[in-house]
């Protein structure tokens, strides 16, 4: 994405220090305007060269980890906002995870999130 296209709305206000879970291979990383910080994580060595090669350019600092969402490097309340975007299905400890994005943000901070669900229809599930 260019820095002339429009951001997503939900990324469009400022976030200052965002952490993404999963950030795969960084496809959300253009929609970020008016940060401080992205801190990523990513289970996936693959994934994350990937990501690594959409950081260039950016406006604001990008920090990667190979990690998964139930155990963080990251102290306790260091970030302002997470940012989950159809990742928690891939989880293999959802609860863990979710546990894990609270202890991370900041107190009063958010967790901005996208997801599907399963499919009622079994040949789609």
């Amino acid at each position: 994405m260019s820095s002339t296209e429009p951001s997503h709305p939900w990324l469009a206000a400022a976030l200052d220090w965002v952490m993404e879970v999963g950030v795969g291979t960084g496809l959300n990383f253009g929609l970020y305007r008016d940060i401080d910080e992205l801190v990523g994580i990513e289970p996936d060595p693959h994934m994350l060269v990937r990501a690594r090669a959409r950081t260039s350019g950016l406006p604001f600092p990008v920090e990667l980890h190979q990690a998964g969402a139930e155990r963080m490097p990251f102290p306790d309340a260091r970030f302002d906002t997470a940012v989950v975007t159809f990742t928690l299905c891939t989880i293999p400890d959802p609860p863990a995870a979710l546990a894990e994005i609270h202890r991370v943000l900041k107190p009063g901070g958010r967790m901005l999130f996208i997801e599907h669900t399963r499919s009622v229809q079994p040949p789609v599930a």
